[in-house]
């Protein structure tokens, strides 16, 4: 899909094709919508781009919150397999890890080099509401950034945060 001159146009090989109305640009939105980037195969990313052991910690991770998933007992290439994270494009017949892999696991070099707009931005701003007062520029795997994003927030949310789970019935009775 492309702009111009307040014009859409959805761009294809038999050329460029101004849509009119609101359920044409509703259209190419949802025929578009069936190639998600994230399904991406990267032929060239192999398991020695991943940090060691990060494969292992995810694993654990699954283990703790759903002691029977059935993904624990897989091998990793069955793993991969299983949660689309190594796919075969049926369109070009490549295949191999896709770009939810690499952000899920990848090195942070690999990542850069993939992807170089990639970046989690925290800001926290309590003073100056026009400046940030603290920031973390994070670039690394989603795994390992999930770290980074807790200890921010710990450093900065004043209060412990509690999660109270009560009946419906002690709401109803008082």
């Amino acid at each position: 899909m492309h702009r111009c001159k307040g014009g859409i146009f959805d761009r294809s090989t038999d050329g460029d094709f101004e849509l009119k109305t609101d359920d044409q640009i509703k259209q190419l939105y949802l025929r578009k919508n069936a190639l998600y980037t994230e399904n991406t195969v990267y032929p060239y990313l192999y398991p020695s781009d991943f940090p060691p052991g990060i494969v292992d910690r995810v694993r654990n991770m699954i283990k703790i919150n759903r002691a029977d998933h059935p993904w624990n007992e897989l091998s990793d290439n069955d793993f991969f397999n299983a949660s689309g994270l190594y796919r075969r494009d049926l369109t070009t017949g490549k295949e191999g890890f896709t770009l939810a892999a690499l952000l899920l696991f990848g090195k942070d070099e690999v990542i850069q080099s993939a992807i170089p707009h990639y970046k989690i931005d925290a800001l926290v701003r309590r003073v100056d509401l026009d400046r940030y007062d603290d920031r973390e520029n994070i670039r690394c795997n989603l795994v390992e950034a999930y770290d980074r994003l807790m200890a921010f927030i710990v450093k900065h949310l004043p209060d412990k945060f509690y999660l109270f789970r009560r009946r419906l019935t002690d709401f109803l009775t008082g």
